[in-house]
């Protein structure tokens, strides 16, 4: 039934972690999301690969009481990546929407993570990571 049709939380995101342009192996990507309207949140965490890159699957998921009361969607994304000791604010985003690829207006969380850059908000977010595709 479309009225309860999956929302979309957090896209799917795709990643390179890299330090002074080299990929880096094990590090730990942690990605956490809080829906605001239904109090609910998740954190997911893996390592990055042999070439550095991670990934991590769509979040959707329902809530009875968004489908009956329709409200303002207002979703915390975060992702945090720790490697040698240190622990980096990767990706920051308020999303408000529902829709898949809705954090910025469509394109996909295909992310580059330079461990070496300052956060900034360069893409719509803040982190140190920017979009593959830019």
């Amino acid at each position: 039934m479309a009225l309860f049709k999956k929302k979309c939380l957090f896209s799917e995101v795709n990643g390179i972690v890299l330090s002074a342009g080299e990929p880096v192996i094990g590090a730990e990507v942690e990605q956490y999301y809080k829906w605001e309207n239904s109090d609910r949140s998740s954190k997911k965490t893996v390592e990055t690969d042999s070439d550095g890159h991670f990934s991590f699957a769509a979040i959707l998921d329902n809530s009875v009481f968004t489908t009956l009361l329709p409200s303002n969607p207002v979703i915390q994304q975060k992702i945090y990546i720790r490697h040698d000791g240190n622990e980096y604010e990767a990706y920051l985003f308020m999303k408000k929407n529902y829709d898949d690829n809705g954090e910025l207006h469509g394109k996909p969380l295909d992310l580059v993570c330079e461990l070496n850059n300052e956060p900034s908000r360069e893409g719509g977010f803040y982190g140190v990571c920017t979009l593959s595709n830019e």
